[in-house]
This record gives structure tokens, C-alpha cells and sequence, in this order.
């Protein structure tokens, strides 16, 4: 310990300052690596989960237009309007179609690949079902149309919901997930 008590003042406080400095830095890289971690997860947690449940919801609405404008058809006094609601109808499900490709490029695991393949399909299905409803409707089949409309096309329907909520909720318990990983990022600050 002797060549500590004959080390200059100078010497002395220069390596205080310079082992304070180390810790400072040290210390500032740690906290930037932590924060551009949150930052990534956050970002992630925006873009793959956040992000794609609007989707989902414009998605919903686009479908459910296109149900309405079904009944609407059946309803309908003549052919100008049968054709106008026709119209409409293909509207909306071109809306639907853009969001889904939307959804389907920022789905990335496995479940939710196959929860977006039955969706397509059930959805397929439904394009089925919608133009025998809409020729029904433009042949004065009314009657028959209702019969596709609160059958098939109801079962179609329910399956096209139920597979949604199962999307709707793994991207919830995804974004949990990630909102977890990133309180534990911040609680090892």
C-alpha cells in the first residue's frame, strides 16, 4: 500500500475521475442497448400486432357490408336496383380482398398461416354462395336466394367469425407477449 501514499494527488484523483468515467460509460451503453431494445420490441409489437388488428377490423366491416348488401338485394323493387346494390356489394368485397392481402403479408407463424388459409377458404366459399344469391335475386328467385342467404351463407358466416375472433385473439395474446418481453427489458435496467 506503499505506492499508494507516494502516488502524486494528481495521479490520484486523475484515476478517480478516469474509473468514474469507465463506470459512466459503461453504464450509458448499457442503458442506450436497453433502450434501443424496447425500442425494436416496440416497434415489432406495433407492426405485427397493432398494426394488423386494424386490418382485421376493416376486414370485419368490409364482410359485414357485404352480408348487408345481400339482404339488401332480396329487398329490392327492380332490376336497376338489384344492379346498383350489385355494385356495391362487389365494392366491398374488393375492400375486403385489399385488407386481407394487407394482413396476410405481416402474418408471419405458423397458427396464424393456417387461421388466414381457413379464412380464405370459408371466404371462398362465400364468394360461392354470394353470386347464386345475387343471379337468384336478378331472376326474380327470391325465395331461393333466401334459402343460400340464412343457410350456407349463414354457416359460412359463423365459421367466417369464429375464425376472425381466433385471429383477433392470438394477435392479443401475441401483443401480451411482446408487451411482457419488453417490461422485462425494462425491469433488468
Amino acid at each position: 500500500m506503499n505506492w499508494y501514499r507516494n502516488t502524486k494527488i494528481r495521479t490520484k484523483m486523475m484515476a478517480g475521475f478516469l474509473s468514474i468515467t469507465v463506470l459512466a460509460v459503461a453504464l450509458g451503453i448499457y442503458g442506450m442497448t436497453s433502450i434501443n431494445e424496447v425500442s425494436r420490441l416496440d416497434q415489432e409489437l406495433y407492426r405485427r400486432e397493432t398494426v394488423p388488428m386494424g386490418t382485421l377490423v376493416l376486414m370485419i366491416d368490409s364482410f359485414q357490408g357485404m352480408r348487408s348488401y345481400l339482404r339488401d338485394m332480396l329487398m329490392a323493387a327492380d332490376a336497376s336496383d338489384i344492379n346498383e346494390i350489385e355494385d356495391d356489394f362487389n365494392s366491398k368485397n374488393v375492400d375486403f380482398e385489399r385488407q386481407f392481402e394487407s394482413f396476410s403479408r405481416v402474418s408471419d407463424s405458423a397458427e396464424e398461416q393456417a387461421l388466414i388459409k381457413e379464412l380464405r377458404e370459408y371466404k371462398d366459399d362465400y364468394d360461392g354462395v354470394s353470386a347464386k344469391i345475387i343471379n337468384l335475386a336478378k331472376s326474380n328467385g327470391q325465395i331461393q336466394a333466401r334459402v343460400f342467404l340464412y343457410g350456407q351463407g349463414a354457416e359460412i358466416n359463423e365459421n367466417i367469425h369464429r375464425v376472425i375472433d381466433e385471429i383477433m385473439t392470438l394477435k392479443v395474446t401475441n401483443a401480451v407477449s411482446k408487451v411482457n418481453q419488453v417490461s422485462q427489458v425494462v425491469e433488468e435496467m
